[in-house]
């Protein structure tokens, strides 16, 4: 396949619904065994190579609902013995998704989801504050599963349902963003029917087009011309590396000489200067890698960093460190002395602590419906310091239905809205809690129904009320609750605050914290000076001293936050929106953007700071570009940041872009990026996890494949990410190659190596 063809292939598909009377299963079922007017090929190599076996799906309309039919096999591993083969229920050990993007913006997106086992299960990246409807709240779905034993080999065929007016934006008629996913558990493999995607995570800028009629799609973006040659460059991230055993210097030494000989020319390196340690320990691998940590860094006399890069420079290798100015640590020094810079709530808006008992607390459903549980056998714990939980007596439990005014969430607090929703209440009373947690166990619910709601909605009481984000270390009665951490929409995927998602209660224990926290730490704001010149000096000037060829900036972090729209509020902020708007800022849509653009500035202040110390050592300032970015000030950004990855280049700020979780051929990339970048002569770099070199036999192929779609896509580098996923060393330090890995490489070099 030649340059040309991997070009076609990487255009953004698209499929328009059969128009149908009504839904047939049977039917539906047949077409797919038939491949009758079906759309495939979910191949992830050039070469025939399925996940398991090819994937197929089927999209009908009778012009009220969407109908999604996906067909997967799974290889039947019995066949032979004779042995009749367990039967997974539902969607066993596949998952597939089923992704779209109502507004046909490439920003907000519902993602569906059926499997493992019978589950099912919805996700969502709905930014706006505009006024649009908001599809999240209800969407009306489902999902059923046929299976078939075809001798050998498992048939699964998962039937999804779509109301019309659930997944598209009312008074929007042209293409909606699309796309099928299937993954296959075992072989850890993932595949997605229109392949613009990066790492497989929620992308609304990665989706194909369903046209619900006879539209033309939108044009494809021209492709650039195939760049000349493509490096390899990896990615070291300490102490992920010290998963296996601890390393010392000629170890590492051993490992940079075979990635040089396999036609790697740079090593990125994410930088810790601040952890003398690492993980948590209570886990037997935590406790593993801090231990293999410490033997490291004594083994390089304190700072890895600063050997690592003599090392690669040694083997003849470029050596960049990557800078994560918003990832410090809980535990580390700066932020834990300093919660003032941190990410803030606004005074004005902030709910006060309990100064007195409170006794009451309410609970809110978002329906009617009768309660799958008996409201007598809920149980109430309460806590002064989120550790030691203990029962109260006396709980009283009052269930009754209501006309509730509909409100929206904002960080001032919910705002009413016109009209009423008939719910169910349950007003708990009976007690006098002077601390600030409570925890409150709900029994299993019986038949259909779940009580639940969104969080902004759900729980009420004399003083805001916060709601856990998970439990720690899996006893809340001993350990407590994260009331911050929130997962997928903090940390590496476009998501809604979670404060807008459904929390549903039945079997399960809800956390309570009373009154607000005023900072977020260890969110580091950027818009304080003290915060940039933090910054400058653990990140920039310490690569320079140490010799690096340039510094990498990467916004993504491990951190979660509920509620990030509240906590966009420090005093410089502040202090700049007085300036500019001579008044406070309000809760409204056009004061949270403006809001975002001021945040944004700081930290564009900082890349230009960091540019002018590195270029004047003659170094080179390089930043993560993602697809998030892609959002705009006016709605929902990642941390409620305007990234302003344009000016950047346009302004010539930096002088690389590394696309995190944005791969060859996607719109983004094509339309948007890559002609910034050449303008100004800027390299682009793909960053990629590519296979598993243990459970994937295949990943030499689409190793090969990814280097080659980045030459095709016009991108300058493959980034391997992470090294670790090839090269390891044992408990007792010895350096080897993880599966095929070798192979990997070799296929690499050659691949490089080719005219």
């Amino acid at each position: 396949m030649n340059d040309l063809q991997l070009r076609q292939r990487l255009l953004p598909r698209h499929c328009t619904a059969r128009r149908i009377a009504h839904f047939d299963r049977d039917e539906v079922v047949r077409r797919l065994f038939a491949q009758d007017g079906v759309h495939g090929d979910f191949r992830i190599v050039e070469q025939v190579a399925y996940p398991s076996a090819e994937s197929w799906f089927d999209v009908a309309s009778d012009g009220h609902e969407l109908f999604v039919s996906v067909l997967y096999w799974e290889a039947g591993e019995y066949f032979g013995t004779g042995e009749q083969r367990p039967a997974d229920i539902g969607a066993g050990n596949h998952c597939v998704e089923v992704m779209i993007g109502p507004c046909g913006d490439q920003i907000g997106f519902l993602q569906f989801g059926a499997g493992p086992g019978d589950a099912t299960w919805s996700n969502h990246h709905w930014p706006y504050r505009d006024g649009r409807a908001d599809l999240t709240v209800a969407p009306d779905w489902s999902a059923s599963f046929h299976f078939e034993h075809l001798k050998a080999d498992l048939a699964w065929v998962v039937c999804f349902r779509f109301a019309l007016d659930a997944i598209r934006q009312p008074g929007y008629n042209g293409p909606i963003g699309f796309n099928v996913m299937r993954t296959q558990l075992r072989h850890n493999e993932s595949a997605t029917w229109n392949t613009c995607t990066g790492s497989g995570f929620p992308d609304a800028t990665s989706c194909g087009w369903l046209l619900l009629d006879d539209r033309v799609p939108p044009p494809a973006p021209a492709q650039p011309a195939s760049s000349p040659a493509v490096k390899l460059h990896g990615t070291y991230d300490w102490p992920d590396e010290m998963v296996g055993g601890p390393y010392t210097p000629d170890t590492l030494r051993h490992e940079l000489r075979f990635l040089k000989s396999h036609g790697m020319s740079r090593v990125y390196f994410l930088d810790y200067p601040g952890r003398e340690s690492w993980g948590p320990g209570d886990s037997p691998v935590y406790a593993r890698m801090a231990a293999n940590y410490r033997l490291t860094r004594e083994a390089f006399g304190g700072d890895i960093m600063a050997v690592a890069c003599r090392l690669a420079h040694e083997e003849g290798l470029e050596f960049f460190t990557i800078a994560k100015p918003y990832d410090l640590g809980a535990g580390e020094r700066f932020p834990r002395e300093h919660p003032e810079l941190c990410f803030r709530r606004n005074p004005a808006w902030m709910g006060a602590t309990p100064s007195a008992p409170i006794t009451e607390l309410t609970l809110y459903g978002d329906s009617d419906a009768p309660l799958p549980f008996d409201p007598a056998a809920i149980r109430l714990l309460i806590s002064d310091d989120n550790r030691d939980y203990q029962p109260v007596t006396g709980l009283t439990v009052r269930d009754e239905v209501v006309e509730r005014p509909h409100a929206a969430y904002t960080p001032a607090g919910n705002q009413p809205l016109t009209g009423t929703n008939r719910v169910r209440r349950l007003r708990l009373s009976g007690f006098a809690l002077t601390g600030r947690h409570a925890a409150i166990v709900f029994p299993a619910g019986e038949g259909q129904g779940c009580f639940g709601n969104r969080d902004f909605l759900l729980a009420e009481a004399a003083y805001p009320v916060g709601l856990h984000r998970s439990i720690r270390g899996g006893d809340f009665r001993a350990n407590g609750f994260d009331f911050a951490q929130d997962g997928g929409s903090a940390c590496w995927a476009d998501r809604s605050e979670g404060m807008t998602f459904r929390r549903e209660l039945g079997g399960s224990v809800l956390g309570v914290r009373f009154g607000h926290e005023p900072y977020h730490v260890p969110m580091l704001d950027p818009s304080h000076p003290q915060v940039r010149a933090f910054w400058l000096d653990h990140w920039i000037r310490r690569a320079i001293a140490a010799g690096a060829d340039g510094v990498d900036i990467r916004i993504a972090h491990h951190h979660g936050n509920a509620e990030w729209l509240a906590y966009m509020y420090a005093e410089p902020v502040l202090a700049a929106f007085r300036e500019r708007h001579d008044r406070e800022p309000e809760p409204t849509v056009a004061d949270y953007a403006a809001i975002r653009r001021l945040r944004g500035e700081f930290h564009t202040r900082f890349l230009r700071d960091a540019k002018a110390l590195l270029g004047a050592a003659g170094k080179r300032l390089e930043v993560h570009v993602e697809a998030r970015m892609k959002t705009p000030p006016e709605h929902d950004t990642y941390t409620q940041i305007h990234w302003d990855w344009a000016s950047w280049i346009d302004e010539g700020i930096v002088d690389g872009i590394n696309l995190k979780y944005l791969a060859p051929g996607n719109p983004f990339v094509e339309r948007e990026i890559l002609p910034r970048c050449r303008r100004r002569g800027i390299p682009v770099h793909a960053i990629a996890a590519v296979g598993d070199p243990r459970s994937q036999p295949r990943t030499a192929e689409w190793a090969v494949e990814r280097l080659r779609l980045c030459r095709a896509g016009g991108l300058d580098a493959l980034n391997l990410y992470e090294l670790w996923v090839y090269l390891r060393t044992t408990p007792d330090g010895d350096w080897f190659t993880r599966g095929s890995s070798r192979a990997i490489f070799a296929a690499l070099k050659d691949a490089i190596e080719a005219p």
